[in-house]
């Protein structure tokens, strides 16, 4: 929440609707799953690490600091460890750029990111014959799959419960959701 709080100063140029910002994202049910199920701190650390990053990267673009880029990248790297959902950390920072109208475009900046990113990617695939990494064994309801009616079924899931405030558990059930 104070992540939320941070960056709302810098996005949205007062206290108040950074406060407001705030208050919403700590009331949240998305917060549901984290804070109830001890299993779930990994939600807690990407959101830390992921908003910790975006608040550095706004920083950066600031300063317009290659070094507090890479702390960003840094933070960001947190996230993905946390949480592969934060993968898609570098395309937020990227629209970013692309929306804010007021500053130069320092795409150079988001070298950090893309760099990281992707080296932590190719090591996943890499040592992916490796290791027996659990969300490849099935049954679970976050079983990983790369088939694209499955991506594409857990990105609805996501977005359907990013888009629902009237539901104040989205993700009661914990599986993925094939109406979405």
């Amino acid at each position: 929440t104070t992540w939320v709080y941070a960056a709302g100063l810098r996005l949205l140029g007062g206290r108040i609707a950074a406060g407001c910002a705030a208050a919403l994202y700590g009331s949240s049910g998305i917060g549901f799953t984290p804070l109830h199920w001890a299993s779930c701190i990994v939600e807690q650390l990407a959101a830390w690490f992921a908003l910790a990053s975006f608040v550095t990267w706004l920083e950066a673009r600031e300063r317009r600091s290659n070094t507090w880029s890479w702390a960003s990248a840094l933070l960001g790297i947190g996230a993905v460890l946390s949480k592969e959902s934060a993968l898609l950390l570098p395309v937020v920072l990227a629209m970013e750029i692309w929306m804010d109208r007021r500053r130069p475009r320092l795409w150079g900046l988001l070298i950090p990111h893309v760099t990281l990113t992707a080296a932590l990617v190719a090591a996943f695939f890499l040592t992916r014959g490796f290791f027996s990494y659990g969300q490849f064994t099935g049954g679970s309801a976050y079983a990983m799959s790369f088939r694209p009616d499955d991506l594409w079924t857990h990105v609805a899931t996501y977005l359907k419960w990013s888009v629902t405030p009237w539901d104040p558990i989205p993700d009661a059930s914990a599986t993925p959701l094939a109406s979405a």
